[in-house]
C-alpha cells in the first residue's frame, strides 16, 4: 500500500515498511483487499504494523469479492471465515498473516501484523 502519490520513493518506503501483500489475480482482481488490526472501533495497523496487543484488539479482513479468509498466528491457522470480510481476536502476542482463496485456488497472501506485548 502506497500513501499518496504513486512515486518510486512512494514504493520503496511501503515495501520497506512491509504493506504489501501477493495475489493471483488470475483467480479474481485482489484490488481493495484490506488486512488492519481495530481498537476502540479505529484502525491502530495496516500490513507491515506492529500494534499493542489490548483486550478487545481486533483483526479485520476485507476481500473485494467473495472467498474463503484463512487466519495464520505464527505457523498455526487459528480462524477460518467465509464471505466478503472477516473479524478476529487475536489469540494474544504473535505474526498474524491472511491467505484466502476463492473456489478452492489459492488468491490472496498478505504480509503480517506484528502483535506485540
Amino acid at each position: 500500500w502506497v500513501d499518496g502519490e504513486l512515486t518510486q520513493a512512494a514504493i520503496y518506503e511501503a515495501l520497506a515498511e512491509g504493506r504489501l501483500f501477493v495475489a493471483h489475480d488470475t483467480v479474481a482482481q485482489a484490488r481493495g483487499f484490506r488486512f488492519l488490526a481495530v481498537a476502540d472501533g479505529k484502525p491502530v495497523g495496516f500490513i507491515g504494523a506492529q500494534v499493542r496487543w489490548a483486550n478487545g484488539l481486533k483483526l479485520y479482513v476485507y476481500l473485494p469479492s467473495s472467498g474463503e479468509i484463512s487466519l495464520w498466528k505464527d505457523v498455526k491457522e487459528v480462524a477460518q471465515a467465509q464471505g466478503q470480510h472477516g473479524w478476529f481476536e487475536p489469540e494474544g502476542p504473535g505474526i498474524y498473516r491472511v491467505e484466502a482463496t476463492r473456489k478452492g485456488k489459492p488468491w490472496i497472501y498478505s504480509n503480517p501484523i506484528y502483535v506485540v506485548e
